[in-house]
C-alpha cells in the first residue's frame, strides 16, 4: 500500500489491476506446474508384472446372492477401450465354449469382471455386461460385445418431473444430488460417491432416458456453479467425480514398442486471414462506432495459403484494442488447431483412463525431461519437438491376448484440467461483477 501513496486515482487503479494480473498469473502457473500436481510418480512398468483374472458374475436365485465363476482358462482374448465418442467403457471378449459337462454358463446379460494382481493383492479394473453375443462354428468359439452399465442408463426410459414443491421441502427446487438419488431409487441404480449440488433447479422431461436426465442435471449444475463433473461406473456403482488430476503420474519410456505422430487442423476454424468486426464507444461513450478491418498472418499465409474467416471481437475500448485482441485470438486459434496428437503402443498399465496425465519420453521425437512443461511459461510451442513430456490421454485401448498385454493410448497436449481451472475462475469473476452491478442498482433505487 505504501507504493500507492501520493499517486493519482488512475495510477492507483493501474497498480491494483497489475497486482490482480500477477495473482491470476501465479494461479495459472500453479495449475500447469504438473510436476507438483501428483501425489506420487511411478516409473516405467516392466513386462510380465501383472497377473489377470476374468470372472463371470451371476445371481443365485435360490440363495439370493451373487456368485463369481472363474472363466480365465476359457478366455482367449479381452479388449477394452475408452474414448470421447461413447460414454463409459466398451470391449470384446473372445472365449472357447465350455464343455457340456461343465457347470459354467455364460451368455447375454451376464456380467464380466476383470481383475489384476498388483502389489500382492487383487484389484478390480472394470465390470461390464454382455450386450451382443455371437458364436462361430465349427471351432466352438464365441465373441461377446461388452459395455459397462452406463449403457443401461440410456436404455431406461421415463417421464421426469422435478419442480418446486413446498410439501416435499423443495421451495426453491431440487439439488443435483437429490435428483440423482431419487432417480437411482426408482430405477435401482447403485450409487457410489455423489457430491452435494449447490444449485437449485427444476426439470421436466417426457419420454427421455435416465442418461439424458443425468446429463441435463449436471449441465445445469455447471451453468449455475461453474463446476464440472464426470460420470464413471466403478466396482458395480455409478460415481459422480469432480474433474481433477489422478493421484499417480505414470511414465512411459522403455516399454514403448511403437509411436505415431499426427498433426490435424480443423478446417472450420483454422485461418490465416481474418475479417475482423468490433465496436467501441465514441464521444462521451453514449454512441458506439462499428469498425471492420482485415488482419493477415503473413508468416502462416506463406506456409498454409489464403484461408479467410470472419472474426467478431465484440465491444472494446478503442480500435487499437480491437487490433490487439484480434491478433491474440488468431494466435490462439492457430496454436489450438495445430496441436498434435500421437499414439504409442506400450507393454501396458491397466489403471490408465481417458483424461489422465501421463509422462511420455520419446527422445526420437524430442520429448524428454529437457523439454518438460515449464511452470514459468504459459505459451504453447509451435513445433512438436519443443513439446513437453507430460501429455494427456484422449482415448485408450487395452488388449490381452495369448498371455500378452499391450495398450494403445492416443495423447494430446491439451490440458483439460488446467483449462477447467481457467474457466472456473472466469465464471467466478463474472458472478462477482454481476453481484456488484445488482448492488449498485439497489443503491441507485434507494
Amino acid at each position: 500500500m505504501a507504493a500507492a501513496r501520493g499517486k493519482s486515482k488512475r495510477e492507483r487503479e493501474k497498480l491494483k489491476a497489475d497486482r490482480k494480473k500477477k495473482k491470476l498469473r501465479a494461479k495459472q502457473i500453479r495449475d500447469r506446474d504438473l510436476v507438483r500436481q501428483y501425489t506420487r510418480k511411478v516409473g516405467d512398468v516392466r513386462p510380465g508384472l501383472f497377473e489377470w483374472k476374468v470372472e463371470s458374475l451371476r445371481k443365485d436365485h435360490y440363495k439370493g446372492v451373487k456368485q463369481r465363476q472363474d472363466i480365465t482358462g476359457l478366455v482367449e482374448s479381452v479388449t477394452w477401450q475408452e474414448d470421447g465418442e461413447t460414454s463409459g467403457l466398451t470391449g470384446t471378449l473372445n472365449m472357447r465354449k465350455p464343455e457340456t459337462s461343465s457347470k459354467i454358463t455364460f451368455g447375454d446379460g451376464h456380467q464380466v469382471i476383470l481383475s489384476v494382481k498388483w502389489s500382492g493383492s487383487w484389484r478390480e479394473i472394470w465390470r461390464m455386461r454382455v450386450w451382443k453375443p455371437s458364436e462361430t462354428l465349427p471351432d466352438g468359439t464365441a465373441e461377446f460385445e461388452l459395455a459397462d452399465d452406463l449403457k443401461m442408463l440410456a436404455a431406461n426410459m421415463g417421464d421426469f418431473e422435478y419442480k418446486k414443491d413446498k410439501k416435499r421441502n423443495k421451495p426453491k427446487g431440487w439439488k443435483s444430488h437429490e435428483i440423482l438419488k431419487d432417480v437411482a431409487k426408482k430405477y435401482r441404480i447403485p450409487l457410489g460417491r455423489v457430491p452435494k449440488g449447490k444449485a437449485d433447479m427444476t426439470i421436466s422431461m417426457k419420454n427421455k432416458s435416465v442418461a439424458d436426465l443425468i446429463k441435463e442435471v449436471y449441465k445445469n449444475e455447471r451453468e449455475e456453479t461453474g463446476r464440472r463433473y464426470i460420470l464413471r461406473w466403478q466396482n458395480g456403482k455409478l460415481y459422480v467425480l469432480p474433474l481433477r488430476r489422478q493421484p499417480y503420474l505414470y511414465t512411459l519410456e522403455k516399454q514403448i514398442e511403437s509411436a505415431t505422430v499426427t498433426k490435424e487442423r480443423n478446417p472450420s476454424k483454422f485461418l490465416t486471414v481474418a475479417r475482423v468486426s468490433a465496436s467501441y464507444p465514441t464521444g462521451k461513450g453514449r454512441r458506439k462506432k462499428k469498425t471492420e478491418f482485415t488482419l493477415v498472418d503473413r508468416k502462416n499465409l506463406k506456409r498454409y495459403g489464403y484461408i479467410r474467416k470472419n472474426l467478431d471481437i465484440g465491444e472494446v475500448k478503442s480500435r487499437k484494442e480491437a487490433v490487439k485482441k484480434a491478433k491474440a485470438e488468431m494466435a490462439r486459434v492457430f496454436r489450438k488447431q495445430t496441436n498434435p496428437t500421437f499414439t504409442v503402443e506400450h507393454i501396458g498399465i491397466p489403471f490408465i483412463r481417458r483424461g489422465d496425465g501421463v509422462r511420455v519420453v520419446i527422445k526420437e521425437f524430442g520429448i524428454d525431461d529437457k523439454h518438460r512443461r515449464d511452470a514459468g511459461s504459459y505459451k504453447q510451442e509451435k513445433e512438436f519437438k519443443q513439446r513437453l513430456s507430460t501429455v494427456f490421454v484422449a482415448s485408450i485401448s487395452h488388449t490381452i491376448s495369448g498371455g500378452e498385454y499391450t495398450m494403445t493410448p492416443e495423447f494430446t497436449v491439451d490440458d483439460a484440467v488446467a483449462n477447467y481451472h481457467d474457466e472456473y475462475r472466469e465464471f467466478q469473476d463474472k458472478k462477482k461483477r454481476e453481484a456488484k452491478r445488482k448492488k449498485r442498482g439497489k443503491k441507485s433505487k434507494k
